[in-house]
């Protein structure tokens, strides 16, 4: 039918027609949408007679009431609230011992137990949504900056790229991958494309990659090629080098450091999958983790891997990231709210450093275009100290696990138990186990 779903209303998913113009489906069919409701889910602006509609120019001022006066209704001055509390859900009432509950009517002729009445199975909309947290036809720099923006203002609604935008006739060819990369990630190719060639016009587009599939860590997590070491003097706690660089244990300095705390391989893989709320085929798994930080090439070019022989210094130097490199990769920069994005548990307490602090900084000073690299002066600017805490023993990095062991153990069951149960649905779909065949 040519529709595409752009938001949620509660349980039930919003799209926009051929026309833009938008509709909740429900269980008894597509209902437009009330002006109150167009106003709430932020699409004043994409449907008929909005500045971002295909249209816009071609229609006539609606503003005005229809009666022929010339009073403008302020829309934008009415303070839009629902008539129920935020997140209260309502379902189907049920009798409890006998007894209707408060939602069914008094002489209800179709009361029933829940033994004889099945009670419909509620549903919770996706953690990561592909329209919100890495959507189609974002062209250019400009486009990228005002996903990021919106993505600060309104985490739970889509984005609606330029409609007038496109990359056709500029030359730009699609990306080769098989999986979406991170926005972030293309805006900081972009970034160093404009610091080399400013005068090239076609700089400032992004790489195309609609289609391409989405995957909740690499479509979003900050990528292995993000130039960690901008941030120059600053320390960061192992807990913020995971959450907001889970990808950088394959640098060999970060993987010393990881080492040297007491953490396993598995250690690791639940610390990102917890984080960031992580299954499936997007979650990590121990066994890539532990060839980057225990094993390696034995030499550059070779395909032989060796086991990494590590001395046997207890303490660490130093908690920044100078001196660590990556010889595999051209390092980029990268928007600082990238870091933080798809990130379910951020750090806190003495596990929240100067780069935590620095972004709750530049989100209450709605520094949308801060880049990594930007960090340092920042934190001189805004008085941030650039040293984290030191911990009871004087060492923070060996009292991590000690505080997030319970949390990982629990969090690993939810992994498995959503793996199990995604192995029995295909298992039923297929008809069952495979059995095995001896050969002869």
């Amino acid at each position: 039918m040519g529709w595409r779903h752009v938001t949620w209303s509660s349980l039930l998913p919003i799209v926009f027609d051929p026309n833009q113009q938008a509709f909740k489906l429900t269980p008894i069919g597509p209902l437009p949408l009330t002006c109150e409701e167009v106003q709430q889910g932020g699409l004043a602006r994409y449907v008929p007679g909005g500045e971002c509609h295909p249209e816009a120019g071609l229609l006539p001022d609606m503003t005005a009431f229809s009666d022929g006066s010339d009073e403008i209704f302020n829309f934008d001055g009415i303070d839009w609230v629902l008539p129920f509390a935020e997140g209260e859900t309502f379902t189907r009432p049920t009798i409890v011992h006998g007894h209707p509950s408060p939602g069914r009517r008094r002489g209800s002729s179709n009361a029933t137990s829940d033994r004889t009445k099945p009670v419909a199975k509620t549903t919770t909309p996706p953690i990561y949504l592909e329209s919100r947290d890495c959507p189609d036809n974002i062209v250019d720099i400009e486009d990228a900056w005002h996903w990021m923006q919106h993505l600060e203002n309104s985490p739970n609604t889509p984005f609606v790229p330029s409609p007038t935008k496109s990359w056709r006739g500029t030359g730009v060819r699609r990306t080769n991958r098989k999986t979406k990369a991170p926005i972030p990630s293309l805006m900081g190719a972009v970034v160093k494309d404009l610091i080399e060639h400013p005068e090239d016009p076609l700089a400032v587009y992004l790489l195309p990659q609609n289609g391409r599939e989405f995957c909740a860590f690499k479509s979003i997590a900050t990528p292995v090629h993000v130039n960690i070491t901008l941030l120059k003097d600053i320390e960061i706690t192992l807990i913020e080098l995971l959450s907001y660089f889970p990808s950088h244990y394959q640098w060999r300095k970060a993987a010393d450091r990881i080492v040297r705390a007491g953490m396993t391989a598995a250690d690791v893989a639940n610390m990102i999958n917890y984080t960031r709320v992580l299954d499936g085929d997007s979650a990590r798994l121990s066994s890539s983790v532990n060839d980057q930080l225990f094993w390696q090439y034995e030499a550059p070019g070779s395909r032989k891997r060796v086991k990494i022989v590590r001395d046997n210094v207890d303490e660490v130097a130093t908690y920044t990231t100078k001196g660590w490199g990556h010889p595999v990769w051209e390092l980029t920069d990268y928007p600082l709210f990238g870091l933080a994005h798809g990130l379910k548990h951020l750090p806190e307490g003495q596990d929240a450093g100067p780069l935590t602090a620095t972004i709750k900084w530049c989100r209450d000073q709605s520094r949308y275009d801060t880049l990594l690299s930007d960090v340092p002066k920042l934190i001189d600017g805004a008085s941030i100290k650039s040293l984290i805490e030191s911990g009871e023993h004087g060492d923070p990095d060996a009292e991590v696990m000690g505080r997030f062991a319970h949390l990982l153990k629990g969090d690993r069951k939810r992994v498995l138990r959503i793996a199990g149960e995604r192995k029995r649905t295909a298992e039923k779909e297929t008809g069952g186990r495979k059995k095995r065949v001896k050969s002869e």
